[in-house]
């Protein structure tokens, strides 16, 4: 039986959330790694960005937000997807989406833009990264008033997409630039983090993670 193909790349931060509800799920998905390149993913996906989706009838998806709904639900368990998705209830449905636009799109783009130049992604600017910082504390300082205000981005008491998506692109940060100073700084993000990194949805990636001793210096 044909599957459904999810195209990854492990040196890309939006299919981390995808791969890890399809292995919660035990979809019969097949992961295609395209870092080398692949014929299907290319012909299929020019912009040859990952996450995207070819199911066997030829059904294509790209984009994290539309992967992970078309996951979750297909996953046919109505508990998670109404847990997850917020099925049913059309303000916490728009809350999780609004969340989810934010951590794929602005936030990942902030945070790529101005901690990339310090670990390779990118050439280092002296002159535009004050500013770079100052975008992305903006965006940094929304998740934290929400998250000293409630334990979970969308409120109540368990992860939403929202939260799952979210702390996937937080990973970068966590992972290679957010040292102990700023993990006091932001201590309701990085509490928050820990909680929804550790739920069975994910964990698998990220048990063996360990949080940045030391802030990688600017690039000479």
């Amino acid at each position: 039986m044909a599957q459904t193909k999810l195209f990854y790349s492990p040196n890309y931060i939006r299919p981390i959330i995808p791969c890890q509800l399809a292995q919660y799920f035990k979809l019969n998905y097949e992961c295609v790694d395209v870092t080398n390149g692949d014929h299907t993913f290319i012909c299929d996906f020019p912009q040859k960005l990952a996450p995207a989706l070819e199911t066997p009838d030829g059904f294509k998806l790209s984009e994290a937000i539309a992967i992970n709904n078309y996951i979750i639900k297909s996953s046919k368990n109505d508990a998670e997807i109404k847990k997850l998705l917020g099925t049913g209830d059309h303000k916490l449905e728009s809350q999780i989406l609004m969340w989810e636009s934010l951590a794929v799109s602005d936030f990942l783009n902030s945070e790529i833009a101005y901690i990339g130049p310090y670990i390779g992604l990118g050439k280092y600017d002296a002159e535009a990264a004050p500013e770079l910082k100052k975008k992305l504390c903006v965006i940094l300082h929304i998740y934290e008033k929400q998250l000293s205000e409630n334990r979970f981005l969308c409120g109540g008491d368990h992860v939403t997409l929202a939260d799952l998506q979210t702390a996937g692109c937080f990973f970068l940060g966590f992972n290679f630039f957010f040292d102990e100073a700023w993990r006091t700084e932001y201590r309701h993000i990085t509490k928050w983090y820990k909680e929804v990194t550790a739920t069975p949805y994910v964990s698998a990636f990220f048990k063996d993670k360990k949080f940045v001793d030391v802030t990688p210096q600017p690039p000479k």
